[in-house]
């Protein structure tokens, strides 16, 4: 049984895999869980089947770390006495995250939790039948689990009303604004609280440029100031919801708040206050921190101060340019569900609610072993200290388990989001009013708009054109890939969902 929980996925498997399905059509012979041993084959079924029997098999991205066996056993003496149950953890690697589990599906392999997210095909699944309908199970199996959540977290994320997977407690909302470095703004005592749009920081960037070489002025990719225009951006592509315009849907790039937005990214990069070529990734800002003064933020998770405050050494001040906000994208970022081919769905909603109630459980799963891989801080309550052994366990998996606010946080090392902390702005951020809804873009043409839509934003990060010319080719071009059908069909189904809500 040690096979299936040390599983590898190299390449040959994952060609063998394949061959298998092309070659009899998603049928496959019984996965070797059969031991060799003497007795009856009776005998051999027998004792299979009692040992499966109670077997969760829990399927999530990340490396397998050195420490990976010595924290399963651990793991499972703990979940045994709690829900009689054995549990398997199989981390797949990133990069082949998606294909993987796509495999595992076509191939009917036992899934009983699976890390989920609305930017990881879970639409996909639940729409094609791959995920249960967790209705009932919570209902008869998570007694707890409703009254350790906020209601609002799984109304954000159900598809038609049903939950077909559920949401991890990360506090998960968004910050929109500006970042300054807060050296340079005490330097030149700039009055940031002034500030209400993009436009406002067109002075301080003229004196930073004038006055302190080497630095950029600011940091912003092409997305960022978009999203700034918008409220909310609905599933792929063109079609947003705009501040002021109710739950209608609109084509962005025809609103005047856009191409105020775009055109102060071009004017900003011709004058050379954006510096594009420092701009290779969203993350690379971190690279560059101690050489910029102002980033613009568009949308991004609501402790990204504190994260780079923490990362590059250097005191930042945050200036909102919009309420924080909470969309069912942020809702959906990061679930567990229970797949139809699950052999244990009851033991796997058991298992789930205990990552949603359990700090013990998830302080063995976050960390490793107590005593060995960390000791409890004797200085900070709720805080741990990591032993000269902890690199042999760093799943970075805190994120994707139940409810990380119960467990504990590190005092050393690298960031770790407070979730305890950004609960309490997550209670107040501003609530989409389409929580709930789920775009299903299957039918209306979004891979025909990415052909158009995705080049464009790349083209523009990397040599920024002027946007009055550009857009208005850009828009041509998606409307003969079927804009304007698409952005109907986002309206019909918004308009669907909040009929069915108010009845």
């Amino acid at each position: 049984m040690r096979i299936l929980s040390r599983l590898s996925f190299n390449r040959s498997w994952t060609t063998s895999m394949i061959n298998v399905i092309s070659i009899i059509s998603l049928l496959f012979s019984l996965f070797p869980f059969i031991e060799s041993g003497t007795g009856s084959s009776t005998e051999a079924v027998e004792q299979v089947e009692q040992q499966e029997s109670a077997q969760i098999v829990f399927y999530y991205p990340g490396l397998e770390q050195p420490d990976h066996q010595l924290v399963e056993e651990k793991v499972n003496e703990y979940v045994q006495g709690k829900i009689d149950a054995e549990l398997r953890l199989i981390p797949i690697d990133w990069g082949s995250w998606d294909t993987k589990v796509k495999i595992l599906f076509a191939a009917g392999e036992p899934m009983d939790v699976l890390f989920t997210a609305g930017w990881s095909d879970f639409h996909t699944f639940a729409n094609n039948g791959m995920l249960n309908d967790l209705s009932s199970l919570m209902n008869e199996y998570t007694p707890q689990l409703k009254h350790h959540m906020d209601p609002l977290y799984l109304e954000g994320t159900a598809i038609n009303g049903v939950n077909y997977a559920i949401p991890n407690q990360t506090s998960t909302h968004t910050f929109s604004g500006i970042l300054f470095n807060e050296l340079l703004v005490d330097k030149y005592n700039f009055d940031i609280k002034g500030i209400t749009k993009l436009a406002d920081l067109e002075p301080m960037l003229r004196t930073i440029q004038e006055k302190e070489k080497g630095i950029a002025p600011v940091f912003g990719k092409i997305t960022d100031f978009e999203k700034l225009a918008m409220l909310e951006r609905i599933g792929f592509g063109p079609g947003a919801l705009m501040p002021g315009n109710g739950t209608t849907i609109v084509n962005e790039y025809n609103t005047p708040e856009m191409m105020a937005n775009l055109k102060l990214f071009y004017n900003w990069s011709e004058k050379g206050y954006v510096h594009i070529n420092k701009q290779k990734d969203m993350y690379s800002v971190l690279g560059n921190e101690k050489q910029t003064f102002a980033i613009v933020v568009g949308g991004r998770k609501a402790d990204i101060t504190e994260s780079l405050n923490f990362n590059s050494g250097l005191s930042w001040v945050a200036v909102p340019l919009k309420e924080h906000y909470i969309s069912s994208t942020d809702l959906s970022s990061s679930m567990l569900a229970v797949p139809t081919s699950s052999k244990h769905p009851d033991k796997a909603m058991q298992f789930i609610e205990l990552l949603h109630t359990d700090p013990e459980l998830l302080n063995l799963l976050n960390w490793g072993i107590e005593g060995y891989h960390w000791n409890e801080s004797e200085i900070e309550s709720n805080r741990i200290e990591l032993t000269e052994f902890s690199d042999g366990y760093d799943p970075g998996m805190s994120w994707m388990i139940g409810n990380p606010g119960l467990a504990s946080l590190p005092t050393t090392g690298y960031y770790h989001t407070d979730y305890n902390k950004l609960q309490q702005t997550f209670e107040d951020a501003e609530r989409s009013a389409l929580l709930g809804f789920q775009f299903d873009d299957s039918t209306a043409g979004a891979t025909s708009i990415a052909k158009t839509y995705n080049p464009f934003i790349r083209q523009q990060d990397q040599s920024p054109e002027d946007p009055v010319k550009a857009v208005p080719i850009l828009v041509k071009a998606m409307e003969a890939g079927g804009l304007k059908d698409y952005i109907t069909a986002k309206q019909q189904q918004i308009d669907a969902f909040l009929a069915e809500k108010s009845e």
